[in-house]
Protein backbone atom coordinates (compact mmCIF):
# COMPACT_ATOMS: atom_id res chain seq x y z
CA UNK A 1 0.00 0.00 0.00
CA UNK A 2 2.63 2.31 1.31
CA UNK A 3 4.50 2.03 -2.43
CA UNK A 4 1.24 3.09 -4.32
CA UNK A 5 0.64 6.05 -2.11
CA UNK A 6 4.53 7.25 -2.65
CA UNK A 7 4.96 6.72 -6.51
CA UNK A 8 1.87 8.34 -6.76
CA UNK A 9 3.50 11.39 -4.47
CA UNK A 10 6.93 11.36 -5.98
CA UNK A 11 5.53 11.34 -9.38
CA UNK A 12 3.36 14.48 -9.02
CA UNK A 13 5.41 17.19 -10.71
CA UNK A 14 3.75 19.96 -8.56
CA UNK A 15 4.47 18.22 -5.23
CA UNK A 16 7.61 17.66 -5.92
CA UNK A 17 8.56 21.23 -7.15
CA UNK A 18 7.22 22.86 -3.77
CA UNK A 19 9.30 20.11 -2.00
CA UNK A 20 12.47 20.80 -3.86
CA UNK A 21 12.79 17.32 -4.72
CA UNK A 22 16.25 15.99 -6.42
CA UNK A 23 16.56 12.80 -7.88
CA UNK A 24 19.07 11.53 -5.18
CA UNK A 25 16.72 13.44 -2.61
CA UNK A 26 12.92 13.53 -2.83
CA UNK A 27 11.94 14.86 0.49
CA UNK A 28 10.01 12.02 1.36
CA UNK A 29 11.03 10.56 4.25
CA UNK A 30 9.56 7.10 7.04
CA UNK A 31 9.96 7.77 10.16
CA UNK A 32 11.37 10.66 10.72
CA UNK A 33 14.56 12.72 9.63
CA UNK A 34 17.02 15.73 10.60
CA UNK A 35 16.47 17.65 7.54
CA UNK A 36 15.64 21.05 8.27
CA UNK A 37 14.29 21.93 4.58
CA UNK A 38 11.07 21.20 3.36
CA UNK A 39 10.01 17.81 3.53
CA UNK A 40 7.48 14.63 4.20
CA UNK A 41 7.54 12.44 6.59
CA UNK A 42 5.33 9.49 6.81
CA UNK A 43 4.37 6.57 9.09
CA UNK A 44 1.61 3.74 8.39
CA UNK A 45 -0.43 1.40 10.81
CA UNK A 46 -2.42 -1.35 9.91
CA UNK A 47 -5.72 -1.19 11.39
CA UNK A 48 -7.50 -4.07 9.86
CA UNK A 49 -6.66 -7.03 7.67
CA UNK A 50 -8.73 -9.23 5.01
CA UNK A 51 -9.46 -8.49 1.39
CA UNK A 52 -10.20 -5.30 2.10
CA UNK A 53 -7.05 -3.58 4.41
CA UNK A 54 -7.64 -0.47 6.29
CA UNK A 55 -4.40 1.66 6.96
CA UNK A 56 -3.43 4.81 9.00
CA UNK A 57 -1.76 7.31 7.18
CA UNK A 58 0.27 10.01 9.15
CA UNK A 59 2.33 12.73 6.77
CA UNK A 60 4.22 15.53 8.59
CA UNK A 61 4.91 18.44 6.39
CA UNK A 62 7.78 20.08 7.91
CA UNK A 63 9.24 23.01 6.35
CA UNK A 64 10.19 27.07 7.76
CA UNK A 65 7.20 28.77 5.62
CA UNK A 66 3.17 28.68 6.37
CA UNK A 67 2.53 29.24 2.71
CA UNK A 68 4.74 26.80 1.58
CA UNK A 69 3.13 24.40 4.29
CA UNK A 70 -0.34 25.22 3.38
CA UNK A 71 0.25 24.57 -0.83
CA UNK A 72 1.48 20.96 0.42
CA UNK A 73 -1.77 20.35 2.28
CA UNK A 74 -3.70 21.55 -0.62
CA UNK A 75 -1.67 19.41 -2.86
CA UNK A 76 -1.86 16.50 -0.41
CA UNK A 77 -5.26 16.38 -0.05
CA UNK A 78 -5.78 16.49 -3.77
CA UNK A 79 -4.18 13.58 -4.44
CA UNK A 80 -5.36 11.76 -0.91
CA UNK A 81 -8.26 12.70 -0.06
CA UNK A 82 -10.54 10.99 -2.73
CA UNK A 83 -13.81 11.19 -2.23
CA UNK A 84 -16.62 8.29 -2.41
CA UNK A 85 -17.53 8.84 -6.26
CA UNK A 86 -14.08 9.33 -7.57
CA UNK A 87 -11.92 6.41 -8.86
CA UNK A 88 -9.02 5.19 -6.56
CA UNK A 89 -5.91 4.68 -8.43
CA UNK A 90 -3.48 1.68 -8.85
CA UNK A 91 0.47 0.48 -8.20
CA UNK A 92 0.56 -3.12 -10.16
CA UNK A 93 -0.96 -5.46 -7.93
CA UNK A 94 -2.18 -3.06 -5.30
CA UNK A 95 -5.21 -0.93 -5.23
CA UNK A 96 -5.92 2.00 -3.27
CA UNK A 97 -10.04 1.77 -3.15
CA UNK A 98 -10.55 4.91 -1.12
CA UNK A 99 -8.58 7.41 0.93
CA UNK A 100 -9.86 10.04 3.05
CA UNK A 101 -8.53 12.53 5.12
CA UNK A 102 -9.46 12.24 9.32
CA UNK A 103 -7.50 14.65 10.90
CA UNK A 104 -4.26 16.27 11.67
CA UNK A 105 -2.70 19.19 13.73
CA UNK A 106 0.05 21.80 13.75
CA UNK A 107 3.18 21.20 15.56
CA UNK A 108 5.84 24.28 15.85
CA UNK A 109 9.55 23.48 16.94
CA UNK A 110 10.90 26.59 18.28
CA UNK A 111 14.77 24.93 17.97
CA UNK A 112 14.87 25.15 14.39
CA UNK A 113 12.00 27.34 13.52
CA UNK A 114 9.99 25.02 11.88
CA UNK A 115 6.25 23.83 11.59
CA UNK A 116 5.02 20.76 11.36
CA UNK A 117 1.68 20.04 9.50
CA UNK A 118 0.45 16.63 10.48
CA UNK A 119 -2.10 15.04 8.09
CA UNK A 120 -4.00 11.80 8.60
CA UNK A 121 -5.52 9.64 6.49
CA UNK A 122 -7.86 5.90 5.98
CA UNK A 123 -6.74 4.46 3.32
CA UNK A 124 -8.85 1.47 2.29
CA UNK A 125 -7.12 -1.14 -0.61
CA UNK A 126 -6.66 -4.69 -1.48
CA UNK A 127 -3.75 -6.45 -2.91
Amino acid sequence: MIYAVLDRLKNDSELTSLLNSKEDDEKIYPLFTENNDTCLVYTDAIVSGGDIKENRLEFRIITQYYDTMTLIEKKLNNLLDIREYEQGFKLQDTSILKSSLIGGGTLTNDATHTIERILIYRILWKQ
